[in-house]
């Protein structure tokens, strides 16, 4: 806040300004008075109070009223508070008895017990009590800068936050349990059977019980139903409930699903979840503000923080009990392939080998839980999922039906007519209710005698829904209606204007309407409709989502209707813009539209596709193949294509969606869906260059000769430094030590030809014209690939651009630094570097760059730590808690020389490094693990050859592989590592990487600490 303006709330009245700073907004008619308002000795004043207010809509108000803003608020609270008179002041004050918040901050500042507002843990609110948790929450947080009030407020922010997360936790399971529910008693019972027995945990998969049903079959009903109960139950283990249809779950990576885990397990154990907080705070530091992209970058911080989460919960007393995973919607993951299905299975037996958690029952529940993967035998798909029990989830039988029938609001004598002749999907009994309680009991006769002649055998799961409506849709009585509603189904939105210039042109009934009076009427007719429409504004409604996507399948296909008309009459109506709709409404359906007819616009841009994509939603998959297929593919959804859908598209399209699905695939380090990907990208090959996203997948597998071809690396290189990217974009990427060019660069560095072209002329030229980043990515890469002229040529442009200061926020920026500076041994360029995190450096070598820093103080405190680890070997959660102090660490660096004896970690070559790693079996890995443990003292004792041998997996993890050579890396050992894995495996891809690993390590870092100096166990 402006001194000015503290100074004119200061002059103010006490009254007015504590008023004003009380209340969520007030009337300043009311407040500083109506007539006061034109007193000319008083415009400074209110003039002072308007420039800290904000004015906002009150409903119910026929003009605005202020809201003071938040500093402003904090300095007349810190201001009066002081003072001797304050609470008299308080008192004077009258609150609006439906302002909460004045309520709650005028209460805590009078000293009262705010605590008393939030029930005991498990217990019900009192009746007659209504607490606004969010109020309460920013009341809380005024109240903690204020002086002699803030102290007590913490304990009580960390309740009212806990109490919101349950209570949010809690509406969303009941927003799909229902009233009762009915014939799943069986079901229920086998659930809690599977909750409460003793599993085996020799295996390497978590047994699993799998609920598996068509749409409508009451799945999640009956797991959520049962979450809720379990969850209630008096002494209850822990249920942790995670439902894929969540948007912040489909994606999820293994680190994410650790925090969604001690999230909800901190709710559940009151007494972990502040601990468990402070945790998943902590182990987001040490991602170092870096997204998650893939297993080298997060898959050393996701095994990091299961070993600490080990000995957070080490000794937790229930540890030995049983903690119960639900896995909702797993469809949404299925559907993206076998490798997000391999990763989210997988952390599960991690979540239970780590960290010790051995009695983890797992619940998979969809409409269909096993992924398509043409490229593995079907039993090895199987087996991840190590099923204990399946239980197909099918229609209720008929005594049950008619009990939901009844529970619904269904008259008994009523109910029992149903189940016979429409089976018992729980979502068609719904839908039966709803239709029975908006029409006439004529109407309802009409529709079981309609069923009964028209009864198909024993229709279940989507089948008998689409049966359903389509004999509820012929009982309609005006055949103008019934003619809108079907095909008018067709359309997402209904107005009188859409029916008088869409459907009246293209409906195969006669609709006998001609005049916007006679659109408006039958427009009118249609919105009675309730089971069917839902009216969203005066003259407008949207078909039902669960009717539209029943009934359109059907009609698409039709040969009596046709629905390619409607689509294009559609189009063409919201293509012209029409006055009477939102601009960006008439936008998406006039792709709907579109999309029915094959018709995506080519010039489509990706993020214009992701909009489109998220804005269908599950309308989408009801377009024809191609359609959707292209979409997808335009908005980088590769995962969510088919292969079905990847056919479908032209060959430029499939190129690309099979290279962004290698490289997914590969970041996930499932080599053999990248390696089947890789298959079918060749298969496309017609004589077009390398797909970028293959060179990592060879770097991986050391194919370095067929990598370092001259006229392939050229054209890999013109393509990535084309005119139109290094002109417009100051940075390469977010991780360019993971891009393409790098892991070319790097090839060539490991076969080690001496120097080699790197650049064509032409690229040279291009680069010359970029800045920022751009150039000095170029001259690391000449460095590391031996490129002397390119790389003499552009570090020419880079010392001439250069900053006096830089800042290196990542390590990628340390590492494209050092190699741009590793061709001059003079101390060039002439810049000071620095750095926000000290965790981007070796931990073996932190001591030595903070003295060389000259930073006194970070160097005595690391040697401390030194000493103190020598003689007792740290766990991982003391390791993290050390380096979540690093991370907050700056330091000057100095020169390029002195970052040059700043070795970080190599997280590059690590998936090369896996792969040597890979065929090791379970003893050869325990030796090399008990051959480096001794060689450093931030070995932690959790990853000991002792501590992992009972928990150790008969078939390595790709995360069991990460966690060793990052732990290596960390502690200054990869090249010990590789020197370790090649004499127990003595492949030439092992020889090459311990040559090219110490090359790549004298460029980088010539002036490091020697291995010999660095610290080791005594």
């Amino acid at each position: 806040m402006k001194p000015a303006d503290a100074r004119a709330l200061d002059a103010l009245d006490d009254r007015i300004t504590l008023t004003a700073a009380i209340s969520t907004d007030f009337d300043p008619l009311t407040v500083l008075g109506a007539d006061s308002l034109l007193d000319d000795h008083r415009v400074d004043v209110i003039d002072g109070l308007a420039a800290v207010c904000d004015e906002v809509e009150v409903a119910g108000s026929g003009y605005r009223h202020w809201s003071m803003r938040t500093q402003a608020r904090q300095h007349v609270l810190q201001t009066m508070a002081t003072r001797p008179d304050f609470t008299t002041l308080l008192d004077a004050i009258d609150v609006p008895p439906n302002d909460l918040f004045a309520r709650y901050l005028r209460d805590g500042l009078r000293g009262a017990d705010l605590d008393a507002l939030i029930p005991p843990e498990g217990a019900p609110t009192p009746p007659g009590v209504a607490v606004d948790l969010d109020c309460l929450l920013r009341a809380v947080r005024f109240l903690e800068a204020v002086p002699g009030v803030g102290a007590e407020t913490g304990h009580l922010e960390r309740r009212v936050r806990r109490q919101i997360a349950l209570t949010e936790a809690h509406n969303a399971l009941q927003a799909v349990i229902p009233k009762r529910l009915v014939g799943r008693e069986r079901e229920y019972a086998a659930l809690l059977e599977y909750r409460t027995s003793v599993l085996a945990t020799a295996r390497d998969w978590v047994p699993s019980f799998v609920l598996v049903g068509p749409g409508g079959v009451g799945k999640s009903a009956l797991v959520s139903t049962f979450v809720s109960d379990q969850r209630r139950e008096p002494g209850a283990s822990p249920l942790i409930y995670l439902d894929f249809d969540r948007a912040t779950l489909i994606d999820a990576t293994p680190l994410d699903l650790t925090f969604e885990f001690t999230r909800q397990l901190g709710l559940a154990e009151s007494a972990l979840d502040q601990m468990l907080a402070e945790f998943r705070q902590r182990s987001r530091s040490l991602l170092g503000g870096r997204e998650n992209l893939n297993i080298d970058i997060g898959g050393g911080t996701s095994s990091a923080a299961l070993r600490d989460l080990a000995a957070l919960l080490a000794g937790w007393p229930r540890r030995t009990a049983a903690v119960t995973i639900v896995l909702d919607t797993f469809e949404e993951v299925a559907i993206r392939g076998v490798t997000p299905v391999r990763d989210v299975l997988q952390w599960v037996a991690e979540l239970r080998n780590t960290v010790q958690l051995q009695q983890i029952h797992l619940v998979v529940c969809g409409r269909a839980v096993i992924p398509d993967a043409p490229h593995l035998p079907p039993d090895e798909v199987a087996a991840m999922f190590n099923v204990q029990r399946e239980w197909p989830l099918e229609d209720l039988v008929t005594d049950k039906a008619v009990e939901l029938l009844t529970v619904l609001g269904v008259e008994p004598g009523l109910a029992i007519r149903f189940p016979p002749v429409f089976g018992g999907n729980p979502l068609v009994l719904k839908l039966i209710h709803r239709f029975v309680t908006t029409n006439d009991p004529d109407e309802v006769d009409q529709l079981l005698e309609d069923g009964e002649k028209a009864r198909r055998d024993a229709p279940s799961g989507e089948v008998g829904l689409r049966f359903v409506y389509e004999r509820i849709l012929s009982r309609i009585n005006k055949p103008r209606v019934r003619a809108l509603a079907y095909p008018g189904v067709v359309l997402r939105r209904v107005t009188p204007e859409l029916i008088l210039n869409v459907l009246v042109p293209t409906c195969p009934v006669p609709l006998d309407v001609t005049t916007p009076l006679d659109a408006q009427e039958a427009f009118t007719e249609l919105a009675e409709h309730v089971w069917l429409v839902t009216r969203v504004g005066p003259d407008t409604v949207v078909h039902r989502a669960d009717v539209r996507r029943l009934l359109v399948p059907g009609l698409e296909h039709s040969t009596e209707i046709d629905t390619k008309a409607i689509h294009r009459a559609a189009a063409k109506y919201y293509a012209a813009r029409p006055a009477s709709v939102a601009s960006d409404v008439a936008e998406i359906e006039e792709i709907y539209h579109r999309g029915f007819l094959n018709d995506i616009p080519e010039d489509m841009t990706e993020p214009q596709a992701d909009d489109v994509a998220r804005r269908l939603g599950g309308d989408l998959e009801y377009w024809p193949v191609p359609a959707r297929a292209t979409v997808k593919s335009l908005a980088g959804r590769h995962d969510q294509l088919t292969e079905e859908e990847v056919a479908s598209l032209k060959a430029s399209q499939q190129r690309l969606t099979r290279g962004a699905r290698l490289e997914k695939r590969l970041a996930s380090s499932d080599v053999d869906s990248a390696a089947y990907e890789e298959a079918q990208l060749e298969l496309l090959d017609t004589g077009a260059a390398i797909p970028d996203s293959r060179w990592a997948l060879l770097f991986d597998r050391g194919d370095f000769e067929f990598m370092t071809e001259s006229s392939r690396v050229l054209s890999a290189f013109d393509r990535y430094f084309a005119a139109d990217r290094s002109s417009t974009l100051s940075s390469p990427s977010s991780s360019p030590t993971h891009e393409h060019p790098w892991y070319i660069a790097l090839a060539i560095s490991m076969v080690a030809r001496g120097e080699r072209p790197l650049f064509s002329d032409a690229a040279l030229d291009r680069l010359d014209s970029s800045w920022g980043e751009v150039p000095r990515y170029g001259a690391a890469l000449a460095a590391l690939a031996g490129d002397i002229p390119a790389h003499t040529r552009i570090i020419g442009r880079v010392r001439g651009e250069i900053p006096p200061r830089l800042d290196l926020a990542r390590v990628d920026d340390i590492v494209v630094c050092q190699a741009a500076a590793s061709r001059d041994h003079s101390d060039d360029p002439a810049t000071a570097f620095r750095t926000s995190s000290c965790d981007q450096f070796r931990l073996s070598h932190i001591g030595a760059i903070a003295t060389g820093a000259g930073d006194r103080a970070l160097a005595d405190r690391v040697a401390e730590k030194t000493d103190q680890y020598a003689t007792r070997r740290p766990n991982t959660n003391e390791l993290n808690h050390f380096r979540a102090t690093l991370a907050r660490a700056y330091l000057n660096l100095g020169g390029a020389n002195e970052l040059r004896a700043a070795p970080t970690t190599l997280s590059f070559l690590y998936g090369a490094i896996r792969t040597i790693l890979a065929p090791l079996d379970r003893t050869s890995f325990l030796d090399i693990v008990r051959g480096l443990e001794q060689r450093s003292v931030f070995w932690p004792v959790d990853l000991t050859a002792d501590a992992l041998e009972p928990t150790l997996r008969t078939t390595l993890t790709p995360n069991d592989l990460t966690a060793l050579i990052e732990t290596a890396d960390r502690c200054g050992l990869i090249v010990d590592l590789i020197d370790a894995a090649a004499s127990k495996t003595n492949t030439r891809l092992s020889l090459q990487l311990a040559s090219g690993i110490r090359r790549i390590e004298g460029l980088l870092f010539p002036f490091a600490k020697p291995r010999a100096e660095l610290p080791s166990m005594k």
